[in-house]
């Protein structure tokens, strides 16, 4: 054992406190080692959670709106076929009716009363007003086409009813 100015080196005294610092500076050590793999292992692992969470809610947020959109798409198709249907069905009825009148014209000239049809007039536009329309070449003072003329234009007021009623 030494002295050096109050201080004693050697002896069991400063083996053990050396012992102990030693035991001690190894443990921070160890400690310190674990922390920062531990630390290091918690950032991997967060950072690989964190883009399995993303991936999964892109996915689900995928999904969602993909079922969203087919559903809305879907009610809005069916109440676009709705409204047509209604709409061609009015119109099946109007023609139904129409083909009823002209078999009835046809059955029975005398039965439908109506206007003569005019030939169309400039005057009148804007106005519903039925008119006949002749084809080149067609002569309005034939009188099998006169005939014809004045048997649908007996139908004259049907049809600008019909038409005023759509």
């Amino acid at each position: 054992m030494r002295k050096y100015k109050n201080i004693v080196i050697g002896g069991i005294q400063s083996k053990i406190f050396n012992l102990v610092l030693i035991t001690s500076l190894l443990l921070v050590g160890a400690f310190l080692l674990v922390i920062l793999y531990q630390s290091d292992h918690l950032s991997e692992m967060t950072a690989e959670t964190a883009e399995k969470q993303q991936q999964s809610i892109s996915e689900i947020t995928s999904q969602t709106m993909d079922v969203v959109i087919s559903r809305s798409l879907s009610r809005s198709t069916q109440l676009e076929a709705y409204i047509a249907n209604q709409m061609f069905s009015e119109l099946k009825s109007t023609v139904e009716l129409m083909g009823d009148l002209v078999t009835q014209v046809y059955d029975d000239p005398d039965a439908a009363a109506g206007g003569k049809p005019s030939r169309p007039d400039a005057s009148r536009d804007g106005e519903v007003a039925a008119q006949v329309l002749y084809a080149e070449g067609a002569d309005p003072s034939d009188p099998a086409i006169a005939a014809e003329a004045e048997r649908i234009g007996r139908l004259s007021d049907t049809m600008e009813m019909l038409y005023s009623s759509q």
